[in-house]
């Protein structure tokens, strides 16, 4: 029979408590970046969302890639949860 430590149940309950945070938690994110898009334009700092971009990378093409905002089309800010 297969028995499973106190570690393990927990690990598993801990990987399903955070996949039920992914949506909500993904949700805020989306809503922070429409809100500093809206500040944005409210004080007339141009600004791109959620431009896709392709780079080299040690000599190929990595396409398809997102950045969250670029601002003043330098600045790149991309929004993340640690």
């Amino acid at each position: 029979m297969y028995e499973t430590s106190a570690m393990e149940g927990h690990g598993r309950h801990e990987e399903e408590f955070r996949n039920t945070l992914k949506e909500p938690i993904i949700g805020a994110a989306w809503r922070y970046i429409d809100t500093l898009c809206h500040e944005f334009t409210l004080k007339n700092i141009p600004f791109e969302c959620h431009r896709e971009i392709d780079f080299a990378y040690k000599g190929t093409v990595i396409k398809g890639q997102r950045m969250d905002l670029l601002v003043h089309t330098t600045i790149v800010v991309q929004i993340k949860a640690v």
